[in-house]
């Protein structure tokens, strides 16, 4: 899990320019969970039950853009896909990787 920020450059009329992404930092869910239970988020289903990150995550109650999936030339989707196309591989990404977690609690 990574959070991205977006990288700006100013063109020649003085404008901000969004140029692409970059990865703050990496962390490793499993070994984040203790501190993500620890600290409580707004719960927008209910006022008056507490939610942890925790909760959060594993309730799927953020969104997110699947942009890069691991590969032998380890590119992102930008490289392959572009518009659309790069949005609908991310939702087909995201597809998969639902099933396979579908399939695990399945059996």
């Amino acid at each position: 899990m990574a959070p991205v920020i977006y990288t700006t450059e100013i063109d020649p009329n003085g404008k901000r320019q969004i140029t692409g992404l970059e990865e703050m930092f990496w962390l490793y869910f499993p070994h984040c969970r203790f501190v993500f239970n620890n600290y409580y988020t707004y719960n927008s289903d209910n006022d008056s039950q507490w939610m942890s990150f925790d909760d959060l995550f594993w309730k799927r109650k953020f969104s997110s853009v699947v942009y890069k999936e691991s590969n032998t030339a380890d590119l992102g989707i930008q490289y392959y896909r572009i518009g659309v196309e790069a949005l609908q591989e991310s939702e087909i990404i995201k597809e998969e990787i639902r099933g396979i977690e579908h399939d695990v609690w399945s059996c």
